[in-house]
Parts: C-alpha cells; structure tokens; sequence
C-alpha cells in the first residue's frame, strides 16, 4: 500500500465522528463547505458525487429526498469520506469507483483512475478507425489500468476481442474485476507485461498481431512533478510517471508498436499537454501514416491516432 494512502487513513479513522441527525439537504451543504477548497464547482460536485455513493440514490433522488433524514450509517460514512477527501485522498479512491465514457469501474488504490479527457481517445477511434459496430476484430489495451478504454470499446463492438496488458499486478486484478462486471472476459484476455515483453513471449511460439492498439501511457515530466495537484501523488507513480520529458513510453511503444500491428493498424494514444507535436514526429519516424492530432474539451492536443505503414 502507498504509504502516503495507509497513513492518512489511520489518521483519519483515529477520530471518532460525533452523531447528529441531519438531513440530505444539511448534510450536503456541509460538504460542500468542507470542500470549498476545492473551488465552488468542484466542492459541489464531489460533496454531491460521494453523498450519492454512500446512499446509493441518483441525482434526482437525491434532491427529491432533500428534506428527508440522513440515515445515521450513511452520515458516519459520509464524514469519514469527506474527511479523507480534505486530506486530498481521491474521491476515486475514498468510494472504490469512477464513472468512464457509459460505465461504472472498480477503482482502487495502486490502479491510475481514469479520466474524463481519456473518453476523447474512445471517441476518435470510434470515429475514424473504421471498424462498424459489428466489425469482429482484435485490438490490445497498452498499459491498461483500469481496463477503462478496452472496456468502452469491448462494450461498443460487440465482436471485439482485447488483450489487456500491463506492468501491474494491481492494476490488471482490477481490470479483471471490472471486465467481469459487464460480462466481457470471454473475449478478453489479461497478461502481466513490461510493454510489449509478454507479446513478444508469445510470439516466439504463436505470432501475435492486432488490428489496433489503444494506449495511455504515462506521460508526466519532471517538470510536470513539480506543479501537480496533491491528489496525485496517491496514485501509482509508475503510472503516470514520463521521465524527464514525459515522452519517455512514447519512444519505446513506437520503436515496437508496428511490429505488432496488421498491415493498416491503428495506434491511438493519449497524450499530455504540449506533447503532440513531438509524439506526431515520432510516429512518422516510426513508418506510422495518416497521423492524426485531436483535441480534448478543453481544446488541448489530448490524442493521436496512425496507422502502420505496412
């Protein structure tokens, strides 16, 4: 366990949490105070966000139920969530799961939580990879974590198969956990690998390409380390950490990533703020054509797709 994550925990589970009835809507407005170092928006939609985990109810129910009393087990629970998320715990992390693209995940610490500028590279690929809705094809999820992009996709092409690789044994535990609740391990596959390593294993006996491989690599700098936020730094380091200039997993995915690709394969990866360019070169370097560059909601370069040029 990140020992930053289990001391916090112990210090906040120390405390014993004073009763008081109160109602949804008190109780709500007092997380939001909490938070409101978060900013007024964010504060609001993470009081929200895990008052909806702890009771179970929608949105709509929630307010619906505004002037209703908190029952005194959630009221426990939700002080001791929102004290941890003052100690800057992810909200991920405190409830044990995280909304992607149509789906709900199992997230737990050691395992990078998804984000929502990820969903870009779901939906360009969807877009512009060409495979129908039908289309039975095979793709690899690089670097899975969660399992979240391969699992949007899985979910969307219903005669898809997925090989999911990763460097941590936590993360595809999870990845396993998640595939299993939306009935997707029959056509999926889960190998422990270092990039490429476990592929290439495999290939010695059995040649092992795909139609399209999906990343999100780490991407994060030095520099990057510098200015993050705090909750970061509960997340897995080897998840997110780029090396010096952050395009450290970028070189050695392109140096390989055609090796294993069908003649005209697709290679989609997400991308951090400013790297695009450098990325894009890369992969023209790399015998990758029709590069493409799309931007995330916040009009930043998130994700580049290309295809082998074989």
């Amino acid at each position: 366990m990140n020992p930053l994550f289990q001391a916090t925990l112990s210090k906040v589970f120390s405390k014993p949490a004073p009763f008081q009835s109160f109602s949804i809507e008190e109780i709500l407005e007092w997380g939001k105070k909490e938070l409101e170092f978060l900013g007024i928006q964010e504060a609001a939609a993470e009081a929200e966000k895990l008052l909806r985990e702890v009771s179970g109810c929608s949105r709509p129910a929630l307010y619906l139920k505004a002037k209703q009393p908190v029952e005194a087990k959630h009221l426990k629970q939700y002080r001791q969530w929102i004290r941890l998320r003052k100690k800057r715990i992810p909200s991920a992390y405190i409830s044990g799961g995280a909304y992607f693209w149509n789906e709900y995940l199992e997230v737990r610490e050691g395992c990078l939580i998804p984000r929502p500028e990820t969903e870009v590279l779901v939906e360009r690929f969807i877009d512009v990879a060409g495979f129908s809705k039908e289309k039975s094809f095979r793709f690899l999820d690089l670097g899975c974590g969660s399992g979240a992009i391969g699992i949007a996709l899985l979910r969307y092409f219903q005669n898809a198969r997925a090989t999911f690789l990763d460097i941590s044994e936590a993360a595809l535990q999870i990845t396993g956990k998640n595939l299993a609740r939306y009935g997707l391990l029959a056509r999926s596959e889960i190998l422990r690998s270092d990039l490429f390593e476990a592929a290439r294993n495999v290939s010695k006996v059995n040649p092992k390409k795909w139609d399209a491989i999906v990343s999100n690599p780490p991407y994060l700098s030095r520099r990057d380390w510098e200015s993050v936020e705090p909750e970061i730094f509960f997340e897995p380091r080897q998840a997110l950490d780029g090396g010096e200039d952050g395009l450290v997993f970028y070189d050695r995915i392109l140096r390989e990533a055609a090796e294993f690709l069908n003649p005209g394969g697709w290679l989609a990866v997400e991308v951090g703020q400013g790297q695009a360019a450098s990325v894009a070169e890369r992969m023209q370097r790399n015998s990758f054509k029709e590069i493409r560059i799309f931007q995330d909601y916040s009009k930043i370069e998130r994700v580049l797709m290309g295809q082998a040029n074989c």
